[in-house]
């Protein structure tokens, strides 16, 4: 591991970064939905960026995904990131998105430890916040995502009872001074650990803001950031929703999502009360989440409020 990550040191050198201090630039992200800690990062990084994730098959792509690439591909994309081994995506799906005209560029490690912190290191450059999560239980991904979202820092996966050595070489080169740590699942070792590594370590609450958000190395790059943004958002509304999977809500989420496709995609606020037997300030409280992460459109509609929803949602 340490042999990667001194490869992993001479790229970025050489590259001078990614996005966030940087020199390479992704116009979509490829990787597997039904693969919870993947997608997490990818999610993290692609609210970021403002890049669509593409989901894939582990084999082949199939005619949605073609679509979509090809879509892309007609609006001027050509650098296509794929998250994850060979055993993840094959080289064969890597092999059939280059055909249809795309620079790939593969992501991976031997584990999702190692793999989480070149991602961020790889994408991110610099970043003094790093939220860090469980690698073993899923149950703290959706407040990884939401931490993420609030602070605009990578995602690194830990394990229960400590921290990879990738994971801090990954803390390392990212000059983070700052952990925030989502503890579902994780002992107080890591905790300690971390503190010992000479980290400041918050765990995660509502409305966190990162130490020092990353910023652009030239002015340029942010304006070329935010017309590519702005002419990818443009393009995935006319080819589709961005496919989201179940699993990253959480179980009373999933049920109002559920709720909201029973009446076609569109439903009003109060009907929820009746469909989901939800208390009023329990349907509030999961639309503002749903809402906040740009899952759901929220509209004032007479006395109450309609409800769309803005992705697709997957089995995962």
């Amino acid at each position: 591991m340490k042999k990667a990550f001194l490869v992993l040191f001479a790229l970025t050198v050489l590259c001078g970064g990614v996005v966030g201090g940087a020199g390479v630039e992704y116009d979509v992200i490829i990787v597997r939905s039904d693969l919870p800690y993947d997608w997490t990062v990818a999610q993290a990084y692609s609210q970021r960026a403002h890049i669509p994730i593409i989901t894939t098959s582990p084999s082949a792509l199939d005619v949605s995904t073609r679509e979509q690439l090809l879509g892309f591909r007609g609006e001027g994309a050509k650098k296509a990131l794929i998250l994850g081994g060979e055993a993840a995506i094959s080289p064969a799906v890597e092999s059939e998105i280059a055909d249809l005209g795309f620079v790939t560029h593969r992501i991976s490690e031997v584990d999702r430890y190692g793999t989480s912190a070149r991602v961020a290191v790889e994408l991110y450059g610099h970043a003094g916040t790093a939220v860090l999560v469980s690698g073993e239980d899923v149950a703290g991904l959706l407040d990884a995502q939401r931490a993420a979202f609030q602070t605009e820092a990578p995602i690194l996966f830990v394990k229960a009872e400590g921290v990879p050595a990738s994971v801090k070489e990954g803390l390392k080169l990212l000059g983070a001074g700052e952990a925030v740590l989502v503890p579902a699942g994780l002992s107080e070792k890591v905790k300690d650990e971390l503190a010992a590594y000479g980290l400041e370590v918050r765990e995660f609450a509502p409305g966190l803001q990162a130490r020092s958000a990353p910023a652009l190395s030239r002015a340029g790059d942010i304006a070329v950031g935010l017309v590519l943004g702005l002419l990818l958002s443009l393009a995935l509304r006319r080819r589709g929703k961005e496919k989201v999977p179940y699993n990253v809500l959480t179980e009373d989420e999933e049920r109002v999502i559920k709720a909201i496709e029973s009446h076609g995609g569109v439903i009003n606020q109060d009907a929820l009360y009746e469909v989901t037997g939800f208390s009023r300030p329990k349907i509030s409280r999961i639309v503002s989440d749903l809402v906040e992460r740009d899952m759901v459109e929220k509209e004032q509609f007479k006395r109450t409020f309609k409800l769309k929803i803005k992705k697709e949602f997957v089995k995962g």
